[in-house]
């Protein structure tokens, strides 16, 4: 009996249609996520690296510029005492 029940559920498991975007056709998964989803996850964490490396030169950047400009305000300010 217990056997039985057991065999009910797996059919009942394996007849679910869809998981998680994945479709089961011919005993094949075919993918049907939305194309945001499609990226495995090496994929993703290779585009955050990129991403984060991106923000630290602009932010690398934006810092020179900055001291650039508080030199030459600085310089300015000195020559105009001298």
């Amino acid at each position: 009996m217990l056997k039985v029940e057991t065999k009910e559920l797996l059919k009942k498991d394996l007849k679910t249609d869809s998981m998680d975007g994945l479709i089961i056709k011919n005993g094949r998964l075919i993918n049907n996520r939305p194309e945001w989803t499609q990226k495995s996850g090496i994929e993703v964490a290779a585009e955050m690296r990129k991403e984060v490396k991106r923000a630290k030169l602009a932010s690398t950047i934006a810092d020179g510029i900055s001291m650039a400009d508080e030199r030459k305000e600085m310089r300015d300010f000195f020559k105009g005492m001298l």
